[in-house]
């Protein structure tokens, strides 16, 4: 069977599982939005796709106290993270992705039940350093609507930024994470948050995953200005820009979008947000990443960022294990759906990655392109996704 016709009847079967246990709608949905038609899209390169759908504005997402909301009920955001999408792993230069979001490829991941796909960006292709950057702002933009089209917000992320203005990789290094933002990353979300800001159905992610330890570095987290080492270009330093310049960034031409702020210490903690160290902006969600093997038990949890879901709204934006397993990533699950024994104060979450299937270190979520879930833990993942059921739903199935 094609996937084309694989896609099809998973969404068939989707459309038939009832709200959540005990017909619940705790996450909450809304009618469907605007589907007027809109302006065609041309491909722009290798790896670009066009939605064959008709244009989708989907509910605008409001945070009020510790909830998002949306059209007056409580939301909560399940993504899956395309990766490779845009910034392409194992390709420096160049704006060509893998050329796995077509129409298709994106009804197989709804068929897990999310309401978002999260789209690492790389300044780099933003500002033309590593293809042009007219090409990937193009790109962008038709990932953006492919998404929103088929009924799934958009998270855009930052996820590889440049070094000191230096493009990784410049010189002799390896393409990757460095450890804080700087100045360009702040012109860039002023950029991206002036192209995408009007839209609804986009969220800000301002910094993937913040490199100082949370121990002795939160002014440098909120704040900037402290000297970092690069991650990737040997002997290079920079000037840390903090995460409050990145979302006064996006305020500054985009005042009602979500904005999400990642912990430091690789997005494993938010402790110090609770001890003086919120960033000051309505509309904010704080964000951790769970990894086997890093901090697990329901005390670190509870310290690290569960306590603060009574104050804010959460996300633990990327989760699981880098060898296929699930014991801890049920544990997880399960602390995620009722955090402080309370299922009404609930936090969402994502996976990394729908890429790379059968790559289990990646970690990787499918064995194949098809979306068959990868080992223990994609089982598990993808099981969890449906027995939220319909609650999920960004707008009501077509």
């Amino acid at each position: 069977m094609q996937r084309r016709a694989i896609a099809v009847a998973i969404v068939a079967a989707l459309a038939a599982i009832a709200c959540g246990p005990g017909g619940t709608t705790w996450i909450g949905k809304e009618d469907d939005s605007s589907r007027d038609a809109g302006p065609s899209c041309t491909i722009v390169g290798p790896g670009d796709a066009c939605t064959s759908l008709p244009p989708r504005v989907l509910p605008d997402l409001v945070v009020e106290g510790n909830h998002i909301v949306q059209g007056g009920r409580d939301y909560h955001l399940y993504a899956i993270a395309r990766n490779a999408l845009l910034w392409a792993d194992h390709h420096p230069i160049g704006c060509d992705g893998d050329d796995h979001f077509h129409d298709a490829d994106v009804e197989l991941m709804k068929g897990w039940n999310i309401n978002a796909v999260r789209i690492g960006l790389s300044e780099a292709r933003w500002f033309g350093r590593a293809c042009d950057a007219a090409t990937y702002s193009l790109r962008v933009d038709h990932a953006v609507e492919m998404a929103n089209a088929h009924g799934l917000y958009a998270i855009l992320e930052l996820h590889w930024n440049d070094v000191g203005g230096r493009a990784p990789c410049d010189g002799s290094c390896s393409p990757g994470l460095q450890p804080m933002p700087d100045a360009d990353s702040i012109e860039f979300w002023r950029e991206v948050a002036a192209r995408y800001g009007s839209n609804p159905g986009v969220v800000f992610d301002v910094f993937n995953e913040p490199g100082p330890n949370a121990d002795a570095e939160w002014s440098c987290w909120r704040d900037g200005g402290c000297t970092v080492d690069a991650g990737t270009v040997s002997g290079v330093t920079y000037v840390a820009a903090g995460m409050q310049q990145l979302v006064d960034a996006v305020r500054s031409v985009a005042k009602k979008s979500v904005v999400i702020v990642a912990g430091p210490d690789h997005a494993e903690d938010l402790s110090g947000v609770a001890q003086g160290s919120a960033i000051l902006s309505s509309q904010l969600v704080y964000a951790v990443h769970m990894y086997k093997g890093r901090n697990y038990g329901i005390a670190d949890w509870l310290a690290r960022f569960g306590s603060l879901a009574a104050t804010y709204p959460i996300m633990a934006t990327e989760l699981g294990s880098f060898d296929c397993s699930d014991d801890e990533t049920t544990r997880l699950l399960d602390f995620l759906d009722a955090p402080l024994a309370d299922p009404a104060v609930r936090i969402g979450w994502g996976v990394r990655a729908w890429n790379e299937p059968g790559n289990c270190a990646l970690p990787s979520v499918i064995a194949d392109w098809n979306g068959t879930p990868l080992g223990a833990q994609g089982q598990t993942l993808r099981a969890r996704l449906l027995s939220y059921g319909h609650a999920v739903d960004a707008v009501t199935n077509p």
